[in-house]
């Protein structure tokens, strides 16, 4: 889901492409959660649903569920009627609004199964008559009932009890795996970097290794946090053991607090930059961009703020489907309020920063909206004939199937471009844009002051036949743009040409007071020679 799309929202956001890893996922996370609601679905779409489980860390996995039984044993879960060994004696049949989890008694042990309490489906009662006979020989109960959440990861083969457990545990290896692999490249680095030189590149991440490793984490923890919000929230509901729900606020609290105090922090710069020198400072300070740039960096400067929007709504989307469990209405109708508002934000400020973001998260939340409106469709208080929803059913397949694959087909297509294509926030603040050039020789505009005390030289580049220093008299450097350039040099103090972002040719420092020589420059008359590369030629 954006943050879905963040999260949508969200490796493309440093780059402002879109889709990215981050959308892919954040889909097929949407479609899985389309399928836990408590609706009456058909069979054909609950199989369609069931297929991206994986994107929200719905795999069995024998060992794993062992253990998360053994700790919910010791921490006062009940695992006679939710367990591994239930879910490998039982078997499911889907019956109106819920399904019928059938258990195996010869398979799963008289002593346990004589613990599992007998309930009633529907008016009628199976305690009375509830054995048959399976290939002659097997007697099969009838354990519980289920629907939404539950009937989704039972049909999965995974213990309902241990739904926030498994994701707990998944979480953990994915984050295991990603730290230990950036370890191992740094490591790798380094005995590279003592018999030879790294690229500019390579260097750049070696010098700046735990910014990298922070990044990640935070990256991973937004992609994950609408499968967290919702797997905490049902935590909550379910009850159960005791360890499970102290785990699920701990870790529920400080992945919010994470993004909040992110959040806080982003709302604080741009504060500052916005007084100091322009919002887009967000963008151009590059420690403030590589920190903080997966947030926001995809969108435009004056929209910088629209990932609160995002995270919000992919909040109140896993909460409504948690909160709301077996109450299929409501599960619907708040997500259809949420997209509705989602949308209109797209459509009325459109916030992304090239045209390809706007498209691409309008025609996700188009097909979100379209198919939580199918989805409406299933819900058993509208009493919606059987034959109509197989056929929306099938409808709904068409159009995720559709734009999960346009979805895969843009990112190759992005991915091409980007081999060839420069990023344009980078090309745009690359050299000096035409006009700040031109406005540096306007004297009437009142940006070149040969007297004022504020006048800089250029020390460095020097006449080839005269060998004579160049002054270039510029007034209060730092508000050329007059708030729509580049003013990084004003508000960091730093001493970098415009046609230079790492200072690295040039130097600026004080002229002496009068001295108007270069008043008859090429640079002052606005007039400026250019090199086959942009650059200005004296």
């Amino acid at each position: 889901m954006l943050t879905h799309a963040i999260f949508s929202t969200s490796s493309s956001a440093a780059s402002g492409s879109s889709p990215g890893f981050a959308d892919v996922i954040g889909w097929t996370q949407s479609m899985a959660m389309n399928g836990m609601m408590s609706v009456q679905y058909p069979t054909v779409y609950k199989s369609f649903s069931q297929n991206f489980g994986w994107s929200l860390c719905m795999v069995p996995w024998s060992g794993m569920q062992k253990a998360i039984d053994t700790f919910r044993s010791h921490s006062g879960g009940n695992t006679t009627l939710s367990s591994w060994e239930v879910v490998q004696a039982s078997s499911i049949l889907d019956y109106q609004t819920g399904a019928v989890i059938l258990v195996n008694e010869t398979a799963l042990g008289g002593s346990t199964y004589k613990l599992i309490r007998r309930l009633t489906l529907d008016g009628i009662d199976f305690s009375q008559n509830n054995s048959t006979m399976v290939n002659g020989s097997t007697s099969v109960r009838v354990l519980t009932t289920v629907q939404g959440i539950a009937r989704y990861v039972e049909h999965l083969m995974l213990p309902n009890a241990n739904t926030f457990m498994t994701v707990l545990m998944f979480f953990a290896i994915i984050m295991g795996v990603v730290i230990c692999s950036i370890l191992l490249f740094r490591i790798a680095l380094e005995i590279w970097a003592q018999f030879g030189s790294l690229s500019k590149a390579l260097e750049s991440f070696r010098q700046r290794y735990w910014l990298f490793m922070g990044s990640t984490i935070v990256r991973v923890i937004l992609i994950l946090y609408g499968t967290w919000v919702l797997y905490c929230l049902y935590q909550f509901k379910l009850g159960d053991s005791w360890a499970s729900l102290l785990l699920a606020s701990i870790t529920l609290g400080i992945f919010t607090a994470i993004i909040c105090g992110f959040t806080l922090r982003i709302f604080w710069i741009a504060h500052k930059a916005s007084r100091e020198g322009g919002i887009d400072e967000l963008y151009e300070y590059k420690p403030w961009i590589r920190r903080y740039g997966l947030f926001y960096g995809q969108f435009k400067a004056q929209y910088w703020w629209f990932f609160v929007l995002i995270t919000a709504v992919a909040f109140g989307r896993s909460a409504f489907i948690a909160l709301g469990d077996g109450h299929g209405l409501v599960q619907v109708v708040g997500q259809l309020a949420l997209e509705f508002i989602f949308i209109l934000a797209l459509f009325a400020i459109r916030p992304f920063s090239n045209r390809s973001g706007n498209i691409i998260n309008v025609i996700i939340a188009i097909v979100r909206i379209a198919s939580l409106a199918c989805v409406l469709v299933f819900v058993e208080e509208l009493g919606v004939a059987a034959e109509t929803t197989t056929i929306v059913g099938m409808v709904l397949i068409v159009i995720q199937a559709v734009l999960t694959v346009l979805l895969a087909l843009l990112i190759l297509i992005q991915a091409i471009i980007a081999i060839f294509q420069q990023n344009p926030r980078r090309k745009q603040n690359s050299a000096f844009d035409e006009t700040e050039l031109h406005s540096l020789g306007e004297s009437k505009a009142g940006l070149l002051k040969v007297n004022d005390s504020y006048n800089l030289e250029l020390k460095g580049s020097r006449d080839s036949a005269s060998g004579s220093n160049i002054g270039v008299a510029i007034s209060e450097y730092g508000r050329l743009a007059d708030g729509t350039g580049s003013t990084a040099a004003k508000t960091r103090g730093a001493h970098t040409t415009p046609w230079d972002d790492n200072g690295s040719h040039a130097e600026l420092v004080p002229l002496a007071q009068g001295d108007d020589h270069a008043a008859d420059e090429p640079w002052a008359r606005g007039g400026l020679e250019r090199d086959k590369n942009g650059r200005p030629v004296f």
